[in-house]
């Protein structure tokens, strides 16, 4: 728990000029009418914020928490974990999260020394406020199967988090290419002088989205009709981080060895991913592009004057 305070709150440009009209009100001047730099400056200007950085005794950052901005005492607990490797979503973009569904999080730090720094962010720019101050992270003993090589085990949890981060990322792009897809078999559709080869192209790009689709996710479909069906990649990562996150033994044979098998599969399942996003998809789109077509997500539109 990290406790601080702040002799004064960091005040945007708004709230600067809302107080400098106050005084002016106050002395029986009139407070001259902002310009429209001025106003359009207050809009566009970052909030104020107030950072607590973790780093360890070699300076790498191991997490960096927001805290209150108002003047006075403050408290910002540390879960003592570094960050969650899950995707930004945009604002709205996910429902609350229920009760019982896990938290995002990031495998325990080992124990040792860490050190903390205040600051503060105000208008783009970080100033050192306080710190750093050194700490402890120390275990509590009461672990009934403790692992021993916590350095060991920090690495391969490590290992875990890069592999978690870059399959959620795949999920990401393979579900945003099967909107991409969606999209643009409407735009020929609508586009007079589109080839007919075009929508078959498509096709053939949705049918393999698809078969990467079930490498990634599993056999949705049977799982459905209550099948037995083998896990996909994104499965085998999930039940790793699942249980590997929230206990302090050391990592167990099948964790290791599921580690294994869902890295060989997303080696393989990356690969053919890139391939469609990066070269198969883009050159269908620069054709769409030339021939007119309506505007679809991922594209650039090509104009030139007449």
């Amino acid at each position: 728990m990290f406790t601080y305070y702040l002799k004064e709150e960091p005040l945007t440009l708004k709230e600067q000029r809302h107080k400098a009209e106050k005084e002016a009100e106050k002395q029986g001047k009139t407070p001259p009418y902002p310009t429209p730099e001025q106003l359009r400056a207050e809009a566009q200007e970052e909030p104020p914020a107030v950072i607590l950085t973790v780093s360890d005794t070699e300076g790498n950052v191991v997490r960096r928490l927001e805290g209150e901005k108002t003047k006075g005492f403050h408290r910002v607990s540390w879960d003592l974990r570094f960050p969650p490797a899950h995707p930004i979503g945009g604002e709205g973009s996910r429902d609350e999260a229920a009760p019982w569904e896990p938290r995002e999080l990031g495998p325990l730090v080992a124990p040792g020394t860490y050190q903390v720094t205040l600051s503060q962010r105000l208008r783009g720019v970080e100033t050192v406020l306080a710190g750093p101050v050194t700490f402890e992270v120390v275990p509590l003993g009461q672990a009934t199967l403790e692992a021993q090589d916590k350095a060991s085990e920090l690495a391969f949890q490590r290992k875990v988090q890069r592999l978690q981060r870059a399959v959620l990322a795949a999920g990401e792009v393979l579900r945003d290419t099967q909107e991409r897809l969606k999209r643009l078999k409407v735009a020929v559709e609508r586009t007079p002088g589109a080839k007919p080869e075009w929508g078959t192209t498509i096709r053939q790009l949705e049918a393999e989205l698809a078969r990467l689709d079930l490498a990634f996710s599993g056999d949705r479909e049977m799982a459905r009709r209550n099948e037995p069906t083998l896990p996909g990649i994104r499965d085998r990562v999930v039940r790793i981080v699942a249980s590997l996150y929230t206990a302090t033994a050391p990592a167990t044979g099948t964790q290791k060895e599921q580690y294994q098998l869902a890295a060989d599969q997303f080696e393989h399942f990356l690969a053919g991913l890139r391939s469609l996003v990066r070269d198969k998809l883009p050159a269908l789109e620069r054709e769409l592009e030339h021939a007119g077509a309506p505007h679809t997500p991922g594209r650039f539109p090509e104009w030139v004057k007449e």
